[in-house]
């Protein structure tokens, strides 16, 4: 009886001793880094504004047509979507909230490359918030800077968006 009396106990407190799950800006970090490691950036575009979606596909359109138009070339997106600073993908990617208010958040995505570490750098996400399908009040990314933390060729304030227009200039 007392086994079960101190399992009750344990089970009824995991909970208090559980971490609580990321939320918010938080979340959308953890989404964009579980994404960027695992290669599938498809499922990270639904945590994007619809402004940021809607240049990333006007990108991938003119890249579409320059790739038909010289098959034997490599389009400048040919490697996809710059979606780090970085062209080789680090192996970790760790997100921070840096800085948060009731409509915008910057979350520091940290990239290590644990056999190299002159290699990591820093990104940021820039959140806004934006109002949901039922009224709800969602995150969502807006642009992402690049190479906020390092020095790997970036100027600052070198943006995803900036990148998407400049790379057909």
């Amino acid at each position: 009886m007392r086994l079960s009396s101190v399992l009750i106990t344990l089970l009824a407190s995991a909970p208090a001793f559980a971490q609580s799950p990321p939320s918010g800006p938080a979340m959308i970090g953890e989404m964009f880094c579980i994404g960027l490691v695992g290669g599938d950036m498809e499922a990270v575009r639904s945590a994007m504004t619809t402004g940021l979606n809607a240049a990333i596909d006007a990108a991938l359109e003119r890249n579409d047509a320059l790739q038909t138009a010289q098959p034997d070339e490599k389009p400048p997106l040919g490697d996809g979507v710059p979606w780090s600073g970085a062209s080789d993908y680090s192996p970790q990617c760790t997100p921070a909230v840096a800085s948060q208010s009731a409509d915008t958040a910057e979350v520091t995505v940290r990239h290590t490359f644990p056999d190299e570490p002159v290699g990591d750098y820093e990104d940021t996400l820039f959140l806004v918030t934006v109002e949901g399908r039922y009224g709800e009040t969602l995150w969502r990314i807006d642009d992402i800077a690049y190479d906020t933390g390092g020095d790997i060729g970036y100027e600052p304030g070198f943006t995803l968006r900036k990148t998407l227009v400049s790379t057909f200039e």
